[in-house]
């Protein structure tokens, strides 16, 4: 019999052929009563409960939420075994790493789900994971990497799901696609669950007949510490995220001809930070070359500068301080001093203490008064680290001067900064606190901040909060997403970039929710990550017949590209040319063209705007 989760009170281990025992006197799961008292059934003897698959899944994620709670140790003992879901006869099961994987089958698709591709301690290098055991079950998703939630796993996260039309043993022919997620490099999964599953591959697989992958990979400062004094965090200028993106392609070339797909035809996409990230493997990285050969961004904010050594190291300093004083006291308030010497702890540091740290960290970041080169330390906290000698060696914006290394196809919305703007609105309340908080980051960011508070589009608003945001809102789109990605393919000079703007009303709740970027919000945002349903053709139910043939439409431009990347998506007029000041459209049920998306985000202003950058 094989078990999938050996749990403790604080952690699971995903690994075969394990169990706990775990002494308990009382326990309770908030809201779920059934699963409480299947629980305490068993504890009055001191007994033995096998959990189903579905309670097993249930339970992990409520410890994921912290909704667990376990109250005093005393003489009752409860064995939990949770068991994976057993092999069917009738499972697809492929041969990898001298075993096999089984996942399961749905309407002529393959799905195998939570792979574990590397395997990883906290601040060490991952390890590309290379055997598996016979008939390994693949058919649920792996855990999260740690994101601000107490009981994580810091070594067992790394995971990746595929989705395949191809039947097992089928010939290694066709494309292959990695999406990368985001979540501003601390949240996300590439398995996310729950209603609507944005990332679910099934359709996409189906539809559109190419092999579709998704991973995960470290977040936070599991991901992105750095430290030129500390052996541990120096290595990849800290870029522990970046790294392991890098293993999961690694381990896509080796492995994804057992299912079907041809490592020579490989397209890596992402949105927002996982855009970021692709944008870093095309233009920054000499260790992600030749492991796909087409790129597509969708809402990347390109122009974004991402830090540098020093500027990694001075924040690891307040990170390290921030850890050390909470490790010292949990419910500590204040860092160290920067008399303080820097360390690493001696034992490892689980999630709700890395939670704990973190908070007092982007406390300290508010609060200082440093310019970051990204400008926004509220929204980047932790990201990764331009460093000669590590994975990234230059800024993006930089490094693709005069080349596209390999085709890339971009994509924006039409309100990006909109849910960005609202949720700078939600923390700094109040009718005027908003507008001056707003002049000053301009001021932080821009040297020419005067200028850009005089243009009647940027402006500050200080009798009207709504106002405000819609500022920041446009300020955030122009600069950072329409006009930096269009300044890019001038700066690549190349003819084979190919990008869109998305126009189409969003059909599900923005992440975090806010009413300016719901479903028919009254302004007609398209707020950002608005297009992912269309991307993935995973529409809620109910959806409309123009979003119907517009998610059609989208998931077949970005399969078409990635089938031939220098032959583009399939529409002459998106591809970039000298003087080009118009995109294609996605909106209603067609792709059209928009003439002079250059001009309405006034991009002739923002070229003479640079980023302020420290000294």
């Amino acid at each position: 019999m094989k078990y999938k989760y050996f749990m403790t009170i604080d952690k699971f281990i995903h690994k075969p052929l394990m169990y706990g025992v775990i002494t308990i006197d009382a326990l309770t799961i908030n809201g779920h009563q059934n699963l409480t008292h299947k629980m305490k059934s068993n504890l009055a003897g001191g007994g033995m409960y096998v959990f189903s698959p579905e309670d097993c899944i249930k339970l992990e994620v409520l410890m994921k939420k912290c909704i667990l709670s376990l109250a005093s140790v005393s003489t009752a003992a409860l064995m939990l075994l949770c068991l994976s879901a057993p092999v069917k006869a009738d499972d697809p099961c492929v041969a990898v790493g001298g075993g096999s994987l089984c996942g399961s089958s749905d309407k002529g698709v393959q799905s195998y789900k939570g792979i574990q591709y590397a395997q990883a301690s906290l601040w060490n290098s991952s390890v590309i994971t290379s055997s598996y055991q016979a008939k390994t079950p693949a058919t649920d998703y792996g855990a999260p990497c740690p994101q601000g939630q107490s009981a994580e796993t810091l070594s067992d996260c790394l995971f990746l799901n595929i989705w395949t039309p191809a039947e097992p043993g089928a010939p290694a022919d066709k494309t292959v696609m990695v999406f990368v997620h985001g979540g501003a490099f601390v949240f996300g999964s590439g398995g996310q669950q729950g209603q609507n599953n944005p990332y679910d591959g099934s359709n996409f697989a189906a539809d559109q007949n190419v092999v579709l992958v998704t991973l995960n990979y470290r977040l936070g400062a599991a991901g992105f510490l750095y430290d030129p004094n500390i052996d541990a965090l120096q290595k990849n200028g800290g870029n522990f995220g970046i790294e392991d993106q890098i293993n999961a392609l690694k381990w896509v070339r080796a492995n994804i001809g057992a299912f079907g797909g041809d490592a020579s035809k490989v397209t890596i996409f992402g949105e927002s930070a996982g855009a970021m990230s692709v944008g870093l493997h095309m233009f920054s990285s000499e260790a992600s070359s030749g492991l796909f050969r087409g790129a597509i961004m969708e809402s990347n904010p390109i122009g974004v500068i991402y830090r540098d050594f020093s500027e990694a190291s001075a924040d690891s300093v307040t990170f390290l301080q921030c850890l050390n004083a909470v490790i010292d006291n949990p419910k500590a308030t204040q860092c160290g001093t920067l008399a303080t010497a820097p360390k690493l702890p001696e034992t490892a540091a689980g999630g709700d203490t890395l939670l704990a740290a973190t908070k007092l960290y982007e406390k300290v970041l508010k609060s200082s008064g440093r310019v970051r080169r990204d400008g926004l330390p509220e929204a980047l906290p932790f990201a990764p680290v331009i460093e000669p000698n590590s994975y990234l060696a230059a800024q993006p914006a930089e490094a693709l001067e005069g080349k596209a290394p390999v085709p890339y196809m971009y994509t924006f919305n039409k309100s990006e900064g909109v849910l960005f703007a609202e949720l700078a609105a939600q923390k700094w309340t109040g009718k005027f606190a908003l507008p001056l908080i707003y002049s000053m980051l301009i001021g932080d960011m821009f040297a020419t901040s005067g200028e850009i508070l005089d243009n009647e589009k940027y402006r500050k608003h200080p009798e009207s909060l709504e106002r405000t945001i819609a500022s920041m809102g446009s300020l955030i789109t122009d600069f950072a997403f329409a006009c930096g990605n269009m300044k890019a393919n001038q700066t690549a000079n190349s003819d084979s970039v190919w990008g869109f703007v998305f126009l189409q009303q969003p059909v599900v709740p923005s992440t975090p929710p806010v009413d300016a970027c719901a479903p028919a919000n009254k302004a007609g945002n398209v707020c950002h990550e608005a297009e992912l349903p269309f991307v993935f053709n995973n529409l809620p139910n109910g959806a409309g017949p123009n979003d119907i043939k517009l998610a059609k439409n989208m998931n077949k431009v970005w399969a078409t590209f990635a089938m031939d990347p220098a032959g583009g998506p399939g529409t002459e007029w998106a591809r970039w040319k000298a003087g080009h000041t118009g995109l294609n459209a996605f909106a209603e049920p067609a792709i059209s063209p928009v003439p002079d998306i250059y001009g309405t985000s006034q991009c002739d202003f923002w070229k003479n705007q640079e980023p302020r950058v420290n000294p």
